[in-house]
């Protein structure tokens, strides 16, 4: 589940990367990603569960949201945050872990 949800967020980071390097489109939203090799009906649980894990890493704390996103989607080594946070390392992976129990019991329901 925490694969998806890092995948999920790399998709998005990658897809507005990419449409902030189109002139003039500043504007329109991220466009729905697609999932070409799949079925149908998994192309459909696929966006569900994009739309279920974005509203669950909303639903966050911004002092775990922050956290969570600079770890799993930046890919944000835990010394950097230590630093940028000014907290010791235990407590930077005690946040992540928080985050993740939040995540999971958010989920409980969609596995």
């Amino acid at each position: 589940m925490l694969r998806l949800l890092h995948n999920l967020c790399a998709d998005i980071r990658d897809a507005q990367d990419r449409l902030r390097e189109l002139p003039g489109e500043e504007d329109e939203a991220v466009p729905e990603l697609a999932c070409p090799g799949l079925m149908p009906d998994r192309a459909v649980y696929a966006r569900e569960l994009r739309v279920i894990l974005d509203q669950a890493v909303t639903a966050l704390p911004a002092w775990l949201h922050t956290i969570f996103c600079l770890r799993l989607v930046d890919a944000v080594s835990y010394a950097e945050l230590c630093r940028q946070f000014q907290i010791s390392p235990e407590n930077a992976r005690q946040r992540i872990q928080q985050a993740r129990r939040r995540l999971r019991s958010h989920l409980v329901d969609y596995t």
